[in-house]
């Protein structure tokens, strides 16, 4: 690109002004170009909203979404939002920051909820239904 930059710059511009033409729809409509969601049998990733995911989990568990927007550390403010973490991530095509963005969070805060959830839904079944209960609400 520098070789483009330095040697051609009438082309390099054009080509940058067709990628940002080519991609902008896409981003404001909240996607990354680039990123191809891997697809769940069965689920189609760009079926759910972020703000579906983060009603689905608020019924549940019975917290209003400025709860899960909220700074509170207790177990029951933080356990549903690192469950919303984990499904947005699972069943959305959007990005960590995004997904961190509805609930004010870091994009590295959103990536350990993740992680923390599918290792928990490993050994409590509680999270396994929890989870399970979540996602057929977004069907």
């Amino acid at each position: 690109m520098t070789w483009i930059l330095e040697h051609q710059p009438a082309a390099a511009w054009h080509a940058l002004q067709t990628a940002w033409k080519r991609d902008l729809p896409a981003v404001l409509e909240g996607h990354d170009p680039h990123h191809y969601p891997v697809r769940l049998s069965g689920w189609s990733a760009t079926d759910t909203a972020l703000g579906d995911v983060l009603k689905a989990v608020a019924d549940y568990y019975h917290v209003s979404a400025g709860d899960l927007r909220s700074k509170n550390r207790q177990r029951r403010f933080t356990e549903p939002r690192q469950i919303y973490c984990y499904v947005a991530k699972r069943h959305t095509t959007k990005s960590l920051a995004q997904i961190g963005a509805v609930i004010q969070r870091d994009p590295t805060t959103v990536m350990h909820s993740a992680r923390t959830v599918a290792a928990r839904r490993k050994v409590a079944m509680s999270t396994q239904r929890s989870v399970a209960a979540i996602e057929a609400r977004l069907r």
